[in-house]
């Protein structure tokens, strides 16, 4: 009996750190399974230990402290005596790279660390019951003399060969089956005629594409098998899909070994398929897990890190077409009218953008409101818009735009206005986040739309603080502007005039320009207030106020209640005749307002007396100056009688 045919089946396994401390636990799994473990360090040592150490299988790590795994798995696969012993290659989590060199360097099969138990017991299984399979399959029939038919003894032992390689594949749960230069089965085991519910008898004679689904493409597996055979190399296909014809379909991990017939020159292909389709699922399932993570990781980081709403609603749709590799990303805003119109979208050329543009989805906002109010959440999926029950006027405008395929999700969020109403429903439809395929039609996967699914609220929430943060800057807008503001007369109040005299004054230092001040007082207020009341008294200071802003006539002219009843009129880039041009407008409006005061004693009606006065700023001067100049004039005109201007001597 051949040495890899022994009941004890012998491993080396060629680490590749002496500092790995990887290794007890795996080797004590395989030596409790019955197998032999031979453990060595290095490239050096793994040379001498496979030339003097009979191998049923080989263990190589992908990264050797002292030289590269790779090309000793090559040195194995150019050495005749070596080149049938099954190598695999054990390889960091994730690499991909390296799992397709694996097998472009002639290894069997990988494993990837940190290690599973019943994952790696099943490959080194699978290896070593192939390799026994391989050379059971050579000695027992296809390289038998059929001239030994001659002797009955020699019949009788060739039907107890053939009755035992029946035994053995049919005993196997792998798919085994031989077929010839035209694709036809020449050979199948149990296994194979129970996938496709039929018999082995029946399987004789016809190919692949007799048994698969109509899709089957047997003209391209027929040239890939052809081009094995005619090669002489073995294959291993480390995962392919195969349809049935009832539309399942299943994973396979195939080894495709090229055979000579017993006429020396016809090619014939072994083939052993294991089922791999769970594991397929499990490793998809991680990975559209771990793609779902990461995705939902990185939008929800990134709509975080926005403030405005804008900002928000660019971000999903950037980032949502990416994800999906979809030709157009929406955002439609409800509008009042109950049109939806499209406010930020992320498209690809050529495509058409439809940034402003409105649509009608009729019926579509009750539907999604209702289910709002049962706290549940719809996406709609159009694989085909031509094929889809929507209304005509809609599928017209899609057929406009080479929409093909579509996603529809709604974004739902809790209104501030509901808060005070807690019979109403808290969750409301803001709006819809929509995904156009142009190109061509395309199934929507359900990972797909799980992914969507887990977004909704980030982006909703996301979009809502938006929103609030909108109209906080709003209300922080409009109590800064009410700061600024006199709460009776509307004029700006005396903190707003000192911050708008000293701005003007810095600026007009730079020009060397002049700027005047208007200082104003009502004549004999306190005798109307205490005549007419201070009801009347107020009406009277608003009005006068109103004059004074509509005197102050440019951006950056200002009009505000200095205090009481004084005013005071800041008339930048303004010289002495123009601010007493200014002046004697604001008297001759007064005037006309005929503001009826009995208590005067200049007038009959309520007078005001002005004090003007004008400056060049420069460094030896300042605001205060200017103010004290103004003031100064205004009382030399309470002086000479009240109702008058008096421009300040040091300034005209």
């Amino acid at each position: 009996m051949n040495q890899l045919m022994e009941d004890r089946s012998k491993i080396l396994w060629i680490a590749g750190n002496v500092g790995n401390d990887n290794h007890s636990l795996p080797q004590s799994i395989l030596q409790n399974n019955g197998y032999e473990v031979h453990l060595v360090i290095g490239l050096k040592p793994a040379y001498n230990a496979i030339q003097s150490w009979p191998l049923n299988l080989i263990l190589l790590d992908s990264k050797l402290h002292d030289g590269d795994s790779y090309e000793l798995c090559n040195w194995l696969k150019s050495k005749a005596k070596f080149q049938k012993i099954p190598v695999i290659i054990m390889e960091s989590r994730g690499d991909l790279l390296n799992k397709h060199t694996v097998f472009d360097v002639g290894a069997a099969d990988y494993l990837t660390q940190p290690f599973h138990e019943q994952e790696m017991l099943k490959r080194i299984g699978y290896q070593i019951t192939l390799q026994r399979q391989k050379h059971q399959i050579k000695e027992q029939d296809l390289g038998l003399n059929f001239e030994s038919h001659k002797s009955e003894i020699a019949k009788l032992a060739l039907e107890k060969q053939r009755a035992l390689l029946r035994m053995v594949i049919d005993a196997n749960p792998n798919l085994i089956f031989i077929k010839d230069w035209e694709g036809r089965f020449t050979l199948a085991n149990r296994a194979m005629a129970n996938l496709y519910e039929t018999t082995v008898d029946n399987m004789m004679g016809k190919t692949h594409s007799d048994l698969n689904h109509k899709q089957y493409k047997n003209d391209y597996i027929l040239a890939s098998d052809r081009e094995i055979m005619t090669s002489g190399k073995p294959r291993l296909i480390a995962a392919e899909p195969v349809r049935l014809n009832n539309g399942e379909v299943r994973w396979f991990q195939t080894n495709k070994i090229p055979l000579i017939g017993n006429d020396g020159q016809t090619p014939y292909l072994l083939v052993v398929s294991t089922d791999i389709t769970e594991r397929q699922e499990a490793e998809q399932e991680l990975w559209s897990h771990a793609e779902r993570e990461r995705m939902l990781r990185a939008i929800v980081q990134s709509l975080h890190e926005c403030i405005d709403l804008e900002q928000v609603l660019e971000c999903t749709v950037n980032q949502i077409r990416e994800f999906l590799v979809s030709d157009r990303a929406l955002i439609y805003r409800l509008e009042n009218d109950g049109n939806y119109r499209v406010v930020m979208e992320s498209v690809s050329p050529p495509w058409q953008p439809l940034l402003g543009t409105t649509i009608n989805y009729s019926g579509l906002s009750e539907v999604i409101t209702e289910m709002a109010a049962a706290n549940y959440l719809k996406i709609w999926s159009i694989s085909n818009v031509d094929k889809a029950n929507i209304p005509i006027n809609l599928r017209n405008k899609l057929d406009g735009l080479q929409v093909k395929s579509k996603l529809i999700l709604p974004i739902i969020h809790r209104h501030p206005d509901l808060r005070s109403q807690p019979t109403e429903s808290p969750n409301c439809l803001w709006g819809l986040l929509v995904i156009h395929q142009c190109d061509n039609t395309r199934g929507w996967q359900p990972e797909e739309i799980e992914a969507l699914r887990s977004i909704a609220t980030p982006i909703a929430v996301a979009i809502q603080q938006g929103e609030l943060h909108a109209k906080l800057q709003t209300v922080n807008q409009e109590l800064e502007r009410l700061a600024s503001l006199d709460g009776l007369t509307g004029v700006a109040n005396r903190r707003q005039f000192d911050l708008h005299l000293k701005r003007e004054w810095q600026r007009l230092l730079r020009e060397t320009a002049p700027i005047s001040v208007i200082m104003c007082d009502v004549d004999f207020f306190k005798a109307y207030n205490d005549t007419y009341g201070h009801q009347m008294g107020d009406e009277c200071l608003k009005q006068i106020a109103k004059i004074l802003e509509n005197c102050a006539q440019r951006s950056t002219d200002l009009a505000s209640r200095y205090g009481g009843e004084e005013f005071v009129i800041v008339l930048p880039n303004t010289g002495i005749k123009g601010a007493l041009q200014v002046a004697d407008k604001i008297q001759h409006q007064i005037r006309a307002l005929e503001i009826e005061h009995q208590k005067s004693e200049v007038s009959g009606y309520v007078t005001l007396s002005l004090g003007v006065a004008c400056q060049v700023p420069n460094h030896d001067r300042s605001p205060e100056s200017l103010i004290k100049l103004a003031d100064a004039a205004l009382y030399e005109a309470k002086s000479k009688g009240r109702n008058c201007i008096i421009a300040n001597a040091e300034t005209i």
